[in-house]
């Protein structure tokens, strides 16, 4: 009998303006409920053990701030900035999956480099040799069904891979933080106070032998949760739920870089040396754990 998989690429697509950091393992440098964390050209994302969280912040005044930054000029004490700081907003969307288990991560796809962070006054939290990696997986958040976020180019995405005995139904899962959503068959439009973006659905497929196959997927609003749908699902086989996100008023950096000097040495390697600033950096060493704008 030949036995054939479902995948349900749940597909969160985040552009960027420059290319991702990569998905950061936490090894105590980051807040403890923080699992992972990618930073990406609109905002952050972190991963936790009930789902993930998107930061966003104000573009418009974070570009004022990097001038400063560009002219030098966050060295002297301005009211401009000071406004500028006190008055840089943020915005915290949550995704949590109802009941899921997050105790099984794999890591895969490592960066070459590594990362030390030395940041902050408590050593506890300095730590070296960080990598940085494409793709975690959560192994069986659901009973034959793992989660996995990726790294694609610019992008970020999540899928649900929907093996052999997997329900469709298990998959529940809102969105908290918003300023108003509204949950369509093929889209989940959600508003903020930078813009509003949506969560699309452009197409589900199966995986049989390697063939991939078109089948019709949409969204389900079940009062306090969203889940899928499908007429065609089949429990023997994998399937890929394909949705992207998409900003629509929503552009912009998050970690800007600005180099000042570069050297070399008798070997021929060459070191450079500048400064890169993050939005977060504004927040005083505090993981905003509630949902919402501030």
């Amino acid at each position: 009998m030949r036995i054939t998989k479902l995948f349900i690429y749940i597909f969160s697509l985040f552009s960027a303006s420059v290319q991702a950091d990569g998905i950061i393992k936490n090894k105590g440098q980051f807040d403890e409920s923080v699992i992972s964390r990618v930073d990406l050209g609109t905002h952050s994302i972190f991963m936790e053990d009930d789902g993930f969280k998107v930061l966003l912040h104000d573009q418009v005044k974070w570009a004022k701030m990097i001038m400063h930054y560009h002219d030098n000029l966050m060295h002297y004490h301005s009211s401009t900035i000071d406004d500028l700081i006190d008055t840089l907003h943020f915005q915290m969307l949550k995704y949590s999956f109802e009941g899921a288990n997050f105790s099984e991560p794999k890591y895969e796809e490592p960066s070459e480099a590594y990362y030390n962070y030395y940041t902050g006054n408590d050593t506890s939290k300095w730590v070296g040799g960080v990598r940085k990696y494409n793709k975690l997986t959560f192994l069986s958040i659901y009973p034959h069904i793992d989660l996995e976020y990726e790294i694609i180019g610019e992008r970020f995405k999540y899928n649900f891979i929907l093996n052999p005995g997997a329900t469709l139904s298990d998959i529940r899962f809102k969105i908290d933080g918003h300023d108003g959503v509204s949950i369509l068959s093929d889209r989940i439009v959600m508003k903020t106070r930078f813009g509003e973006f949506s969560e699309v659905m452009p197409l589900s497929f199966e995986v049989n032998d390697g063939q991939k196959k078109l089948i019709q997927m949409k969204y389900i609003d079940q009062g306090d949760y969203i889940g899928f749908e499908s007429i065609f699902f089949k429990s023997k086989v994998k399937t890929v739920i394909d949705p992207e996100l998409i900003f629509s008023t929503y552009s912009g950096s998050t970690v800007d870089n600005f180099g000042f000097t570069a050297s070399y040495d008798d070997e021929g390697n060459l070191y450079s040396g500048g400064i890169a600033s993050s939005p977060t950096k504004f927040l005083n060493g505090a993981y905003p754990t509630t949902p919402g704008a501030f």
